[in-house]
């Protein structure tokens, strides 16, 4: 499944947890956290990383594996960042 929706995804994820928590489907994420506001991006990456934790394994770009919680780091709040999540 690839979700790539110019900022909408932070508002869009939670409300398909069910979905994503039945099916488990592969899911190629784009996120654009630099079109909100700095004080709100960590927040709405945490909103991902709440609603993404129930796959076993997070990829960024590079299909290098990484901690799921690092996707609120300060890279991601600044540009736009791609990752895939599986199981």
């Amino acid at each position: 499944m690839k979700i790539d929706i110019e900022g909408a995804e932070f508002d869009f994820m939670p409300s398909i947890k069910g979905y994503l928590e039945q099916e488990m489907p592969i899911v190629y994420l784009s996120l654009q956290a630099p079109f909100f506001d700095e004080k709100l991006r960590e927040e709405k990456l945490q909103i991902i990383v709440d609603t993404m934790s129930m796959y076993d394994h997070c990829y960024n770009e590079n299909l290098e594996e990484i901690d799921i919680s690092s996707l609120t780091s300060g890279e991601n709040q600044t540009s736009f960042c791609s990752f895939v999540f599986t199981n």
